[in-house]
């Protein structure tokens, strides 16, 4: 088996794993390029909502559906919420979905960037 095969299959490997070509670092989402051996880290999609109690609240009825969710410091943005976002690091259009069907009002989606 040849150098380029041998990266390749390591690539599906990873990609089979992670159920596509993201990992997750912590609570930080990578692409991470085998050939390169470079680790490229993405933005963190955050919901805004108008409360940390409601916060609290998402993170705790997304746990329940086995959805992991942090509550997490947020920029005000454009005076919307209150400086708190819930953080979804994988699954984040489902989790948005929960959250509707179970009345918590999403004032905004954003991508905060999450660099090294």
């Amino acid at each position: 088996m040849g150098v380029p095969s041998c990266i390749s299959l390591i690539e599906s490997y990873i990609t089979s794993l992670t159920g596509g070509p993201t990992a997750i670092l912590g609570k930080r989402r990578a692409r991470v390029c085998v050939r390169t051996n470079e680790v490229i880290f993405l933005s963190k999609p955050l919901f805004v909502v108008s409360s940390v109690t409601y916060a609290m609240k998402s993170k705790e009825l997304l746990f329940r559906r086995g959805i992991r969710a942090y509550v997490e410091r947020i920029p005000p943005e454009n005076g919307k919420g209150c400086g708190y976002g819930v953080y979804v690091p994988e699954g984040a259009d489902s989790a948005e979905a929960v959250l509707r069907e179970n009345g918590i009002k999403i004032l905004g989606r954003m991508e905060q960037e999450d660099g090294p």
